[in-house]
């Protein structure tokens, strides 16, 4: 039988904002959780017009600052 999990897709931000909790204290707890295995976290570069996912990636240290903001000024033609 499968299970579906309430935290799927959970944005940390939003997450703290809906139950009144600190925003730093959930980023820390989330990104613990991910460290440990109980999350897994994904990292998305947004289009600063559209909001659409312009790219995700699993870690941050694979995401290279110039190529972010190249992905974004193509969106932006």
């Amino acid at each position: 039988m499968a299970t579906t999990c309430p935290f799927t897709g959970v944005n940390p931000l939003a997450f703290a904002r809906d139950r009144g909790i600190a925003e730093a204290e959930c980023i820390d707890l989330s990104l613990h959780a991910a460290r440990y295995g109980l999350f897994e976290m994904n990292w998305d570069v947004l289009c600063p017009q559209s909001g659409n996912v312009l790219h995700s990636f699993g870690a941050l240290r694979t995401l290279e600052v110039d190529n972010a903001l190249e992905m974004a000024e193509q969106t932006e033609v």
